[in-house]
């Protein structure tokens, strides 16, 4: 699947979520305004909220790199694992890259598939190209250090 048909997957799949959980949370709010606050209400206001705000920044990461172009970052990989990220999506893989360049300081994280993940090594120069918004990655290739 192409990396910019996952990310209007993932806009159609977050959007409705974060419409619905906004609904949801203003529903509460005014619930907990007009009859006063109960520990129930009180509650379930905080854990709609964080479930909003989640879906939403999802939902907005999605939408706004749809008309954007990749872009790419280059730098060396200082770090790369995996985890289960839940038991439904499986194994999912990282490189963490200090990025080259004027902003030696700045660190990215990226996502990447498992076949990029097993032929690259912590130490090696990488360029990622990457959507900018939700750092889903296009490709992931060695650069050759420069040489002084």
């Amino acid at each position: 699947m192409s990396v910019r048909r996952s990310i209007l997957l993932s806009a159609i799949f977050f959007t409705p979520l974060a419409a619905l959980a906004l609904a949801g949370e203003l529903y509460l709010l005014s619930e907990l305004f007009s009859r006063g606050a109960s520990v129930g209400r009180v509650f379930s206001v905080v854990v709609v909220g964080l479930f909003a705000l989640l879906f939403l920044y999802q939902s907005a990461t999605s939408i706004l790199d749809l008309p954007s172009q990749p872009v790419t970052t280059e730098g060396r990989i200082e770090q790369k694992w995996s985890r289960n990220d839940m038991v439904v999506f499986g194994e999912s893989s990282y490189i963490r890259v200090r990025c080259a360049g004027d902003n030696e300081s700045r660190v990215a994280i990226f996502k990447i598939d498992r076949f990029w993940w097993e032929q690259f090594q912590a130490g090696d120069d990488v360029s990622v190209v990457h959507f900018p918004h939700t750092g889903s990655v296009e490709a992931v290739a060695r650069v050759e250090a420069e040489q002084a």
